[in-house]
Formats: structure tokens, C-alpha cells, sequence
């Protein structure tokens, strides 16, 4: 190589110093196979010598053929406890903004002294919606920390289902800004795929379907939102995941959360992960909506045992630690314990394995004129289901 300007190395020619079983006086070779007999010979006796091929004809490892059988190796106990780790409290959408990871569900909230109390609790994600009527409570709530901290605050709405057709999503959307109190909201959604023709609010009336509002045209208007500055992101709410991947194929902006009933017992791994994998951001709006009936399965209440937590620290730590955000009622949002006992842990591996044994694939919201697709339509199909 000296053509080119390198030197050869010193070393070349010597046997590697540490090459196991390194024979004595051996210190030069261009092959060590080939010089290993006359090596040998001269160095000091090694070990047993071996039939077998290769270049290893040192001490024999243990276990080697003809040892003593080595006992069996015992699994180690299972642990208990938790594993304690840092967490943000927070998770990045696709806009690049910061989504609390815990928010109160404003559609039941009684009063702007709640959501003053959750405030200074360290709520800073507030999700609100049209069908609500409590936008103007929020607001009134939220009235000094708007004025001091906007940039702070994570406020969100959603528009009915009525409001479908542009003209009326866009007067939704200013409404909803003007009962707030803000020049703008952070995420404004679709409360549900559906789009209505009468402004029908009660979950048990039949509603009459607007074939003429189509979801293109809907997106669309969502999009001109945030061209105009009137919110900085738009999502959805009770997407299915086929219906996720259609709009997709058409959108010019993208949603960044898809807003889903998620707990253990329904915990819709496939669309959270497709969707996740897609750059859209799913959140849980009931993680404590079936608390009574789990906390009757053995199985939560061996991991809420172990792990030292309570049943409701359970089923919200397990959202969060899947890196789902979550909406809270009022009555868990107010509570310290609660709240400031899910962050700063995590479940170790048998507990989330255990906890995952709790799926039974059953809603426990569902209104009575909603018909969901089924949970394995879209993204790549089971093989069970191809062949």
C-alpha cells in the first residue's frame, strides 16, 4: 500500500496477544492455523487434546461434553412493585406542539369554580364541545389564566354533527371561540363521523343522515380553519380506522389526535398503533368509564395490590404509559391522590401483560343510533381472517 502513501503497520505478521489460549513463544505467523501443531510443540503441555477441528484446544468450557449436567436454571421471582422513571407530562402532536397528557372532560363540568380548582391543580388541557353547552363556563373559568398564560393552556372543542356542511362548521367553530373566550382554540374536532340534517342533540333520538354534507367537503372547511388562524390544529373524534385511512387519502392538513373510548377493556390496539405509526395521535375520553365493572376482574386487583396503586391509578396509568393522553371527569381531575399518584412510575412487564388479559373487546359507551365498524377493518387484515 505504500503507493498510495501509507505505511504498513509494525504489527504485521505477529499473532494477535489476545487470541484465547495464546501459545507461548508463538509470536509470529501469517496463518495460525496452519502453525498451531509446531506452536504447540513447543510450548508448554496444554490442555487435554481434542479430536475435534478447529483452532480451540484450550481448557474446556463448563458444560463441556462428558461434564457433570449443570443444574436447571430457575426463572427469576416475579417482580413486584412498580419501576420508577421519569415522565414528561406532556406528548407532541404532528404540528409540533405540546398535548398535556392529562385533560378534564368539560362536557359534565358543574361549575367555573372546577375548573378553576383543576387549574390550579395542574390541569392545563381543557376539552370542551358544542354539544356540551358548557364552553362558557370553561371560559369563565379560564378567564385569568387567559388573559396571564394563553400560550400555557391546551383548549379544545368539537362540532356537532349537524354542523357538517361548511358554512355551519365554521359558525360552530367561532361560537365555540367566542364562548370560550379566546381568539382561537388549539384543536377543534368532529365529534363524530356522521354528519346530521336537524340539530339533534339527544344520543336517543333517530337522526336524520345529511348524505349531502360529504366528509371531503367537511375536511375541507376544517382545513380552512386553520388557514384562517381560528385554530392551530384540527383532529377527529370516534374515527374508525378505515375511516381514518380514507381521509388521508384525501387531506391537505392532518389530524393529530383521534379522540377514542380507551381503557383495558377495550383498549383498540390496532387503530391506536396504526394510527400512531400515521403521525395521529389518539387520546382516551373514558379511561375510567368501566371502573366499577374492572375493578371486579382478580386480575386488576392483583396489579393494583402489587404495584401498590389504587384501581383508578391503574386504569389511568395504563393509557399513559402506552403514550395515550387522557380526558378525566371533574371527580378525578379534583382529586390529588389520584392524579399526582400516576406519573413518575411505571407497570413492570408481567403487570402490563396482566393488565392486557383484561381486554374483552366490549364498549361500555355507545349511544343507541351508533353502529361501529368492526375493529379489524382497515390497516393490514389478521391472516386468520386472508386464509
Amino acid at each position: 500500500m505504500a503507493q498510495d502513501g501509507s505505511y504498513e503497520v509494525a504489527w504485521k505478521g505477529n499473532a494477535f496477544p489476545y487470541l484465547m489460549n495464546h501459545p507461548n513463544n508463538f509470536m509470529k505467523t501469517e496463518n495460525y492455523g496452519s502453525a498451531r501443531q509446531a506452536a504447540k510443540e513447543e510450548s508448554a503441555p496444554a490442555a487435554q487434546s481434542s479430536a475435534r477441528t478447529g483452532t480451540w484446544d484450550g481448557p474446556a468450557p463448563k458444560g463441556y461434553l462428558g461434564g457433570a449436567k449443570p443444574e436447571a436454571v430457575q426463572p427469576p421471582p416475579v417482580a413486584t412493585g412498580t419501576v420508577a422513571q421519569y415522565e414528561d407530562d406532556f406528548t407532541r402532536i404532528n404540528t409540533g406542539a405540546k398535548m398535556p397528557l392529562i385533560g378534564l372532560d368539560c362536557d359534565t363540568v358543574s361549575s367555573a369554580d372546577v375548573v378553576k380548582q383543576a387549574l390550579a391543580n395542574g390541569c392545563y388541557y381543557f376539552d370542551c364541545s358544542e354539544k356540551s353547552g358548557t364552553e362558557a363556563i370553561v371560559g369563565e373559568g379560564l378567564k385569568e389564566a387567559i388573559i396571564s398564560r394563553r400560550d400555557g393552556l391546551f383548549i379544545s372543542s368539537k362540532a356537532w354533527n349537524s354542523h357538517h356542511k361548511p358554512a355551519d362548521l365554521r359558525a360552530a367553530c367561532e361560537g365555540s371561540i367566542a364562548k370560550v373566550g379566546v381568539s382561537y382554540l388549539d384543536l377543534y374536532m368532529l365529534h363524530w363521523p356522521e354528519a346530521w340534517t336537524a340539530d339533534i342533540k339527544d344520543d336517543s333520538e333517530s337522526p336524520s343522515v345529511d348524505a349531502s354534507a360529504s366528509i371531503q367537503e367537511t375536511w375541507g372547511a376544517m382545513e380552512k380553519l386553520v388557514d384562517d388562524g381560528l385554530v392551530k390544529s384540527i383532529g377527529l373524534c370516534n374515527f374508525g380506522l378505515k375511516q381514518v385511512e380514507d381521509l388521508l387519502a384525501f387531506c391537505r392538513i392532518k389530524p393529530v389526535v383521534n379522540l377514542l373510548e380507551l381503557h383495558p377493556g377495550f383498549s383498540q390496539r390496532k387503530i391506536v398503533g396504526v394510527c400512531y405509526r400515521k403521525g395521529i395521535q389518539c387520546v382516551s375520553h373514558s379511561p375510567l368509564v368501566c371502573a366499577e365493572k374492572l375493578a371486579l376482574a382478580p386480575l386488576l386487583q392483583r396489579v393494583s395490590k402489587e404495584a401498590e396503586k389504587t384501581i383508578e391509578q391503574v386504569l389511568v396509568k395504563y393509557n399513559l404509559q402506552r403514550g395515550v393522553p387522557i380526558l378525566l371527569p371533574e371527580s378525578a381531575v379534583l382529586n390529588k391522590d389520584l392524579v399526582g399518584g400516576v406519573m413518575g412510575w411505571r407497570f413492570t412487564n408481567i403487570h402490563k401483560i396482566t393488565i392486557d388479559d383484561l381486554e374483552n373487546g366490549q364498549r361500555c359507551l355507545c349511544p343507541a343510533w351508533k353502529t361501529f365498524a368492526d375493529a379489524e377493518e382497515g390497516g393490514i387484515p389478521k391472516p386468520s381472517l386472508v386464509l
